[in-house]
């Protein structure tokens, strides 16, 4: 995976997540504090984990029902229980995420 923190501006997205079997790729706008920026890559690893591509500027945007649930997803990925990584936590909800990706 690619990480990339770039200074976007603070009225630009977040992060961006960009899926590819290949070369996963992930960028973070450097315009925002450390902590926002640490919350943003690994929400943006929860976008990847899910093998989906987003930008993600908050759930104003987020209109649809899918779409909420899969950023809400994503948060969680943030606060993994003790112990467990990205990929067990996909393992583990593999059926709620499967659910999202198919709608």
């Amino acid at each position: 995976m690619h990480v990339f923190v770039l200074p976007l501006g603070s009225n630009s997205a977040r992060g961006v997540s960009l899926w590819n079997v290949a070369a996963p790729a992930q960028f973070v706008n450097s315009a925002w504090n450390v902590e926002a920026r640490i919350f943003t890559m690994f929400h943006e690893i929860g976008h990847l984990v899910m093998r989906t591509s987003s930008a993600c500027v908050g759930y104003v945007n987020a209109r649809e029902d899918v779409q909420r649930s899969i950023e809400r997803w994503c948060d969680g990925t943030v606060y993994l229980p003790s112990g467990m990584d990205a990929q067990d936590f996909a393992v583990a909800s593999a059926s709620s995420s499967s659910s999202l990706r198919r709608q």
